[in-house]
């Protein structure tokens, strides 16, 4: 899966049939809202065997709560490589303004702490 984004607005289509995980998506949302509090970086890692629905939940947070955001990133973690090119295409897409050198990830890292946006 190709690492995508688009501002205020998921680029993937709603699951109309997603259902439940309230809870998740709450813990979430405050997790996230806590991290922006406390004037750091916020993070969530949703972790678990392959098939629970970590992507749809991902994918529905996004879309409930786009307008909180000026920024939507799906990364696939799998293979370092793999992780590398998606950092590689974030930092294809970030304002040119962003320094990008041999780094990419570190760079991109950088670039996601210091915005103001």
């Amino acid at each position: 899966m190709a690492t995508r984004w688009k501002s205020r607005t998921c680029t993937y289509r709603p699951n109309r049939h997603f259902v439940g995980r309230d809870a998740l998506l709450k813990s979430i949302r405050k997790r996230l809202l806590d991290g922006q509090s406390q004037s750091v970086p916020a993070s969530c890692l949703l972790l678990g065997t392959a098939g629970v629905g970590k992507t749809q939940a991902a994918l529905e947070f996004c879309h409930r709560y786009a307008e909180d955001y000026d920024w939507q990133f799906l990364v696939t973690a799998g293979a370092e490589k793999d992780l590398r090119d998606e950092f590689t295409s974030i930092a294809n897409r970030i304002p040119h303004s962003a320094a990008v050198s041999k780094d990419v990830v570190g760079d991109v890292i950088a670039w996601l702490e210091t915005t103001g946006i």
